[in-house]
This record gives structure tokens, sequence and C-alpha cells, in this order.
């Protein structure tokens, strides 16, 4: 079994525990393994807390995504909960919010706790570029960060934007719309 270990810029170990796994430092903290158990260290060797979880992303944007027997939450930067709401799932922080999944539906949570709607989805993708691509009742559509639609037009199929446009799909049609809801050209004509 490999163990893994970190050492300072003068070639000293870091700490005398020793692990199995070790992720480079993200945002100040790294996360490592340790008898199956997943917990951060500071840049001094210590732990962040004492406690410690079955799953663990990175530090994104301000905030660790953990799961701890089988529910999802976000850990801060001082080792405590950002929220005591937990989740069957959940996804990094992209561009200021976290879409996670409770009771088979996603929605969108910002730092302070709050949902950016009311509003719950099927599906929803992380906000790219400004807009997160959403499912609902089988028909796609993009959000804006203040919770309400690019446009009132629907998708069969959608794709994250990427360099200002997003591909879309409606019956049998390829197209790309820009930052405005606008159709900017076809793909395909069937």
């Amino acid at each position: 079994n490999k163990q893994y270990f970190f050492l300072k810029p003068d070639g000293t170990r870091l700490s005398g525990e020793s692990f199995d796994y070790a992720g480079d430092f993200q945002e100040g903290f790294a996360r490592v393994r340790k008898n199956n158990q997943y917990f951060f260290l500071k840049p001094d060797g210590t732990r962040l807390s004492e406690e410690s979880f079955d799953g663990a992303g990175d530090f994104h944007e301000g905030f660790a995504l953990v799961e701890k027997n089988g529910k999802c939450f976000f850990l801060k930067p001082d080792g405590t909960r950002l929220f005591e709401e937990t989740f069957n799932n959940a996804w990094d922080f992209q561009e200021g919010f976290a879409c996670v999944r409770k009771n088979n539906q996603c929605f969108f949570l910002k730092p302070d706790g709050t949902r950016l709607s009311e509003e719950s989805f099927d599906y929803a993708g992380d906000f790219q570029e400004g807009f997160a691509c959403v499912r609902k009742n089988n028909q796609c559509f993009f959000l804006k960060p203040d919770g309400t639609r690019l446009s009132e037009e629907s998708y069969d199929l959608a794709g994250d934007f990427q360099e200002g446009f997003a591909l879309v799909e409606k019956n049998d049609q390829e197209f790309k719309i820009n930052t405005k809801g606008e159709r900017v050209n076809n793909l395909t004509n069937n």
C-alpha cells in the first residue's frame, strides 16, 4: 500500500502523518484520505477539524463538498458546515451557485443557504458563462443568476454556454443561441 505525505520547501515532512491518498492544496487546504475516511489539512499540517467524511471534494469557490452517511453538505474554511441542510447529491459551487438534488428535484443554492428561486428542476447543470441549463417536464431552458429565464423559449435538448453560445435542439433542428436567447444559425434542417 502506497503512503503519501507532504514535504515542506526545506525537504522536511509537513507532519508525521502519512495518508492513503493526498491531493494538492486547493484554496488553502489539502484533501487527504486515511483508513477510508477523508479530511482536510491546513498548510501547517494540522487538521481543519476533527470531523472526517466518507467522500470529499476539494475546496472550490470557498467551500468543500463532502459526503457522510449518504448525505451531502458543504464545509466552510473554518471547518463548520455552510448550512445544516443535507442533500441526496450536490455539485461544487460554480459562478456563485451550487446545484443540489433533494427528493429527486434539483435546485440552486447561494452561499448564504437561500435558494436562487423556488422553482425546482428534473435536471440542472452548473452555471457556465452566466447561465445554467435546466430541464423540467422534458423541456430545457436557461436560467440567469437572478433566477429568471433567459427567454421564454424552451428546447428538446440544450448544452452549456461556451464562448457566448449554446447548442440547442428543437423539433429535430439544431442551432446555436447567443446570451440574449436569440437564434444564431441552423446546423441541420430535417
